[in-house]
């Protein structure tokens, strides 16, 4: 419960603030992507220097802000 909570207050943060960077524009992208998984394939790729984001790269790089949600542990 506390990570959810901390996670939704750091994307209202985000989303406050990149708000108040681009006053002048009228409208902010946000890019929602869910369930990134790391291990197996995407794994063995990145092991390998290739990018398994590449294909997505202009989808992700056209947003404003990006939120995605990691499906593994990072330790």
């Amino acid at each position: 419960m506390t990570q959810w909570l901390s996670g939704k207050l750091c994307l209202a943060l985000i989303i406050f603030a990149s708000a108040n960077a681009i006053a002048a524009e009228q409208t902010v992208s946000i890019a929602f992507v869910g369930d990134i998984m790391l291990a197996e394939q995407p794994g063995k790729a990145i092991a390998r220097g290739i990018d398994p984001f590449a294909p997505f790269a202009s989808v992700l790089n056209s947003a404003d802000i990006r939120v995605g949600n990691l499906e593994c542990v990072i330790a």
